[in-house]
């Protein structure tokens, strides 16, 4: 666990800002922005095997804690898989259906290739030509980086990692320890 002070404040400061305007160009915000809420930022790729034990726990915090906002940061930072799947995940996005695509990735345990995205794509009932266009769009393309660059300038070198309050926490963290977490920061 690290704390953060000085000038990363600035950076927490920005990835809560953007998270409560629900602003999906950098991050994607589960639950709807209410003041004062704890944001809890997670950066994820997809090919990263913590990232999936650490799904249910999510779910779990989602269903638990009305107080709390999920903040995704897809940082592929695997494989190129792991790129091509943020940039999915993120085209899903843009039809509403992120947290969906995103919970159906992290429960695969197959090779991540345009076929199989294109697969999950079709199976959300998403339009399938929109999503291809979106997945490769500068925009999208852009955002990848921009989620990249941003854990970068954090110093996040891994996944997951979870921004809670002014913590930065690498690694998984199961149920009690989040919620312990949570609570010390509400």
């Amino acid at each position: 666990m690290l704390a953060i002070d000085g000038p990363i404040d600035k950076a927490v400061l920005a990835i809560s800002i953007l998270s409560s305007l629900k602003l999906s160009l950098v991050v994607v915000a589960i639950n709807n922005p209410i003041p004062n809420k704890l944001v809890i930022n997670e950066f994820v790729d997809y090919n990263c095997g913590y990232c999936k034990k650490t799904l249910p726990t999510i779910t779990k915090l989602i269903k638990n804690f009305d107080d709390i906002q999920i903040v995704f940061v897809d940082y592929p930072i695997l494989s190129d898989s792991s790129e091509i799947a943020a940039r999915a995940s993120l085209a899903a996005n843009e039809q509403n259906a992120y947290f969906e695509y995103h919970t159906i990735l992290l429960n695969n345990t197959k090779s991540i290739n345009e076929g199989f995205l294109y697969k999950i794509a079709k199976e959300l009932s998403l339009d399938i030509e929109k999503f291809k266009r979106d997945m490769s769009s500068e925009k999208i393309k852009s955002n990848v980086i921009k989620n990249v660059e941003f854990a970068n300038s954090l110093k996040i070198r891994g996944t997951p990692t979870f921004i809670i309050g002014k913590q930065i926490l690498p690694g998984a963290y199961d149920y009690e320890q989040l919620k312990k977490i949570i609570l010390e920061n509400s």
